[in-house]
Order: structure tokens, then C-alpha cells, then sequence
């Protein structure tokens, strides 16, 4: 929701004939825009915690050193990280 002096700023910039329902369309809008990135975000991390739980050692969590599991997490992300690397280039190369 858009607070007052944001209202006044955005209202600078709309045409003269300004409607009522100006401030309820912009409302609407960054509403859907906010909501759409928040969607993209958590796809981006429940994607990620999925293909984390493939490394058994990560969800057991043999460890007992935080120091180490960070380690073991921080490798787990990286082959993750190639992974997709490789399977986009591959698809690049059939496309």
C-alpha cells in the first residue's frame, strides 16, 4: 500500500485529469508485482532445499562442528551449482 507522501510523489507524475481511483489501480499494481517476486523467491529456495535433501550426509547431519556441516553445505551448493551449469549448457547445445 502506497503511504501518503508516496501518493504525493507518484501524483506528480499523473496526468492532470487524475481519477479517484488513481491511487486504488496503483494500490492493485505494485501489490501484484510485490506478490509475484515474493512467489519467484520462495520457488528459488524450496527448489533449493529440495535438491539439498539429496546429499544424506547434509540431512542426517553426521557433524558435529556447525564449522564442518557449513562446509559440507557450502560443497553440496557448489556441485548443485555445476550441476545446473551443465545441464544448461547441454540444453543450450541441442537448441
Amino acid at each position: 500500500m502506497l503511504s501518503n507522501s508516496e501518493w504525493k510523489i507518484i501524483k506528480l507524475l499523473l496526468p492532470p485529469r487524475s481519477r479517484a481511483d488513481d491511487r486504488i489501480i496503483l494500490n492493485g499494481i505494485l501489490y501484484f508485482l510485490v506478490v509475484g517476486i515474493y512467489k519467484k523467491m520462495r520457488s528459488a529456495v524450496e527448489r533449493f532445499f529440495g535438491w539439498i535433501k539429496n546429499f544424506r550426509r547434509i540431512v542426517i547431519r553426521y557433524e558435529r562442528f556447525a564449522s564442518t556441516y557449513k562446509a559440507l553445505v557450502t560443497i553440496a551448493c557448489i556441485i548443485i551449482h555445476l550441476r545446473l551449469k551443465e545441464f544448461y549448457f547441454l540444453q543450450s547445445l541441442t537448441s
